[in-house]
């Protein structure tokens, strides 16, 4: 069996195969793979399957991969934006996103940052996410993980990522066999084009810190760049990660951690089936400031979505991103400048750098 059926199956006998989860939910994110994609979102028909709430824009660490560049948004009043978004989000504002027309249905919520962990009312947040019967996950530098993991898992918290850092790494091999012990963890980590040219033993090294340390899983993302320098993203004509992935594939047979290896980046995109996003129809992401858009970063808003404002613009539907969509769509080998660096066009997994 493939480590992501897998993954999948022991989901739903964790979730008593989806009775323990929100009917709407549940029927919304079936709807999501057999309903005809448009570029008009019409929350009424379907909706996200996925919600991130940026609970925090704070971290305990200072390294490039790093959200800071998200706080750069373009809108009516910026500063009062800029201001809202350096405050910690509540319980309130997180409820208040979730019963939104556009996140109501959403099956999956992700607390990320920052480092989610900092946010004072982290068990509180999470607790709201649970009141609605949805699965709830959080990515974290696992740092703070040993002062916290007691009520995490008490709250009911259904899925913990730890982000794998280079400069972090001995400290995180002390305190991970631990955790795993009282909660499993779902490990990531950044694939750079440098590590694969200059040390790609350092790849098999995360692997085996991450059996040795009984991990669930470990999954690689491919590097999403802020500037557009694409010096450390990884495309389909790399032979050394075509050599890397053969050798990896072998190894992960006799593992216990699942392995999840992304598709390098198309270069040259050909055809409408080497179009494989789906995050524009499938994500949804609201900040603390309550701001909310769908894709994979703030910086592509025209206007994002304002609760605190007294009309909504329903920024899930903004030029940009209907664009976006449409382009996704068209039969041929179009695309909006916005995905052209991006590698979730390719259906890769991706983290921003």
């Amino acid at each position: 069996m493939s480590p992501k059926i897998l993954r999948y199956f022991n989901l739903l006998w964790k979730t008593k195969f989806g009775l323990s989860l929100s009917s709407i939910g549940v029927l919304n994110y079936f709807k999501f793979f057999i309903r005809r994609r448009t570029p008009v979102i019409s929350p009424s028909q379907l909706s996200p399957v996925r919600l991130t709430l940026m609970v925090t824009m704070r971290c305990n660490f200072r390294c490039k991969f790093c959200v800071e560049g998200l706080q750069n948004i373009p809108g009516d009043d910026l500063a009062r934006a800029k201001e809202r978004t350096k405050m910690d989000m509540t319980p309130e504002i997180g409820a208040k996103i979730m019963d939104t027309e556009i996140a109501q249905k959403t099956l999956v919520v992700v607390l990320s940052g920052g480092e989610p962990l900092l946010n004072r009312d982290i068990i509180e947040i999470i607790k709201e996410v649970k009141k609605r019967r949805k699965l709830c996950g959080i990515i974290t530098n696992g740092s703070l993980l040993p002062l916290h993991l007691t009520e995490l898992v008490k709250s009911g918290l259904d899925d913990i990522q730890v982000s794998l850092y280079d400069h972090y790494l001995t400290s995180i091999k002390k305190t991970l066999p631990e955790i795993c012990k009282v909660f499993p963890i779902n490990a990531s980590y950044v694939l750079l084009k440098s590590i694969l040219d200059r040390s790609p033993e350092k790849i098999e090294e995360i692997i085996d810190l991450c059996e040795d340390s009984g991990c669930n899983s470990l999954k690689f993302n491919i590097c999403v760049p802020y500037n557009n320098d694409t010096s450390e993203t990884i495309f389909d004509d790399n032979e050394a990660y075509k050599i890397l992935v053969s050798k990896i594939h072998q190894k992960t047979k006799k593992l216990k951690t699942r392995i999840f290896l992304p598709q390098a980046v198309s270069r040259i995109i050909k055809s409408r089936r080497e179009k494989k996003c789906y995050l524009p129809w499938q994500l949804l992401l609201a900040d603390s400031a309550g701001r909310m858009t769908m894709c994979c970063g703030f910086e592509m808003l025209e206007s994002p979505m304002d609760l605190f404002a007294e009309s909504s613009d329903k920024s899930y539907n903004s030029h940009i991103l209907q664009n976006i969509r449409k382009c996704l769509l068209a039969d041929d080998a179009s695309i909006d400048e916005r995905c052209r660096q991006c590698p979730h066009r390719s259906g890769s997994f991706a983290s921003r750098v």
